[in-house]
């Protein structure tokens, strides 16, 4: 059965609201802590590398919003991308709230990635929506570990945590619509369709304590991305 464009169209604004909140309570965190003196920006100034890819992607996606209508008519081509910054920058970008939960956030990228072809501003949609999922899913004391890898073609990404696991039939299994409703089941649903749109997929897959989420870049364009 046919999604209506209607459903489409709520569907986009809703993933569009679920990222900027997302970004706005990691923006609230730090704001906070300058206020309660817990960060001095005067002797930190990492604290503006944290916030700003926030105001970025918060300000992306009211422009998304307003130009709704030229959104639906089709989406603009990838470009090429190292894949290795742009997932520093996000584990930087969640450091305050990885840190809130007293949840260690490391970043492990393997050398020589090519170059992937990509939206970046929607991969980053993708990595904001999988991070804050591991982040709040794992108990303190944990670690969350975000990874890059060379395959061929392309690039796999991976978000790794110690969270509650996954059910045993979903041990090794695609992210889809029949996946069990769960806390952050929207963010998981945004990053799929981001993923989907570059000719990936979203794959689960159990570690000996908790999951790994993963998904594929390729090094040339695909359509829809």
């Amino acid at each position: 059965m046919s999604t209506a464009p209607a459903d489409h169209a709520r569907e986009a604004e809703a993933s569009r609201l679920h990222d900027v909140r997302n970004s706005l309570s990691v923006l609230r965190l730090i704001v906070e802590g300058l206020r309660d003196g817990v960060v001095d920006a005067r002797v930190d100034m990492r604290i503006v590398d944290q916030m700003l890819p926030h105001v970025q992607l918060v300000s992306d996606l009211l422009d998304e919003e307003v130009r709704s209508d030229e959104t639906r008519c089709g989406a603009p081509s990838g470009r090429p991308v190292q894949i290795g910054p742009l997932l520093e920058q996000w584990s930087d970008a969640m450091r305050a709230k990885a840190d809130q939960r007293s949840v260690d956030l490391r970043v492990v990228i393997a050398p020589a990635l090519p170059l992937v072809v990509c939206r970046r501003g929607q991969v980053a949609r993708a990595l904001l929506s999988l991070l804050d999922n591991a982040i709040r899913h794992s108990p303190a004391g944990e670690a969350v570990v975000m990874r890059a890898v060379a395959q061929r073609g392309g690039v796999q990404v991976q978000v790794d945590d110690c969270g509650p696991g996954l059910p045993e039939e979903r041990h090794d299994a695609p992210i889809d619509a029949l996946w069990p409703a769960r806390p952050g089941g929207r963010g998981l649903s945004i990053a799929r369709t981001i993923v989907e749109a570059h000719g990936g997929a979203l794959w689960a897959t159990a570690l000996p304590r908790g999951s790994s989420v993963r998904f594929y870049l390729p090094t040339t364009a695909r359509a829809g991305a």
